[in-house]
Formats: C-alpha cells, structure tokens, sequence
C-alpha cells in the first residue's frame, strides 16, 4: 500500500533543483536528540518505573 501511495503520490526530484553536498544538520541533531532521548526513556523505565519523572520526561522530550 505505501508502494503504491509512492509510486502514484510522490513525484520524482527534478536535477535542477537538487543540491549536491548539502547537509541537514538541524535534522540530523533532531533525529539524533529524538533517539537518544527515546532509549533513555526505556532504559529509565527499567530503573525506576513508567511512572517515574525522569523516565516520563525523557519520553515526553523534556
């Protein structure tokens, strides 16, 4: 299904407008923050619990 949404949705990058070498680096911190943040939920939940204020602010991304 999401092939399909792909193949009919999604139109293919026009050369033109493509810029080579360029970095996205406020994506990539974000990415990088937003993982980092998710496995130490987890990990904190193992120590002091789903309830805990700490493991629900990291999971929040607090």
């Amino acid at each position: 299904m999401a092939w399909l949404g792909v193949r009919l949705g999604v139109q293919a990058d026009d050369s033109v407008e493509l810029r080579a070498g360029s970095v996205d680096l406020p994506g990539a911190l974000l990415s990088v923050t937003t993982l980092a943040l998710g496995f130490l939920a987890l990990t904190l939940a193992v120590e002091h619990g789903w309830r805990a204020t700490t493991t629900l602010a990291c999971a929040m991304g607090r």
